[in-house]
């Protein structure tokens, strides 16, 4: 019978007994789509049978290799905790006149880089108010130009409707001197 796949024996077997009938009919005549397709469901089962075998003892290497690794590397761990407890108390000794010398170095560092930002801030303010001052000036006079063109408008509707009220006074006196004095 095979190794049973998907956990199933009944479909396991009925796959292994159709597979038997299939392939005993090959030889003498053609087979049908579904009795192939029955054929390569087979095969695939076989297939990942042989799969699932390699996996396990592919993992089951790589857990020996990773257990003898760990022993061989709590070995080596424990040698180098024993020789560096020796080394440990020269190690804080240097290293706390290191990091000393450092915390010196990175104070004087950010006191000029302080001075250096404070500089570079009052610079860029004195641009700005200078940039500033520019565009008000700009924007004034743009502003006065346009209020300029408006006035100007403005007279001209101004003479039009002094000419138009020119234009209607005369007219009706026209009128009323041809109606009165006619």
């Amino acid at each position: 019978m095979g190794a049973v796949v998907f956990n199933n024996e009944i479909f396991d077997s009925w796959l292994n007994k159709k597979a038997e009938q299939i392939l005993g009919k090959v030889d003498r005549e053609a087979i049908s789509t579904e009795e192939m397709i029955v054929l390569i469901l087979k095969a695939q089962t076989n297939h990942f049978y042989h799969m699932d075998l390699d996996l396990k003892t592919g993992l089951q290497e790589v857990r020996d290799e990773i257990r003898q690794d760990r022993e061989s590397n709590k070995l080596e761990f424990q040698k180098i905790r024993h020789d560096s407890a020796v080394d440990m108390d020269k190690f804080k000794v240097e290293m706390k006149t290191e990091m000393t010398g450092l915390r010196s170095e990175i104070k004087s560092e950010m006191n000029d880089l302080r001075t250096e930002i404070k500089s570079e801030m009052n610079d860029l303010r004195a641009e700005f108010k200078a940039d500033v001052g520019i565009l008000k000036t700009e924007l004034r006079s743009e502003m006065d130009y346009r209020f300029g063109q408006v006035d100007k408008r403005f007279d001209r509707i101004n003479q039009y409707f002094i000419w138009l009220a020119g234009l209607i006074v005369a007219s009706s006196g026209g009128l009323y001197l041809k109606l009165f004095f006619n």
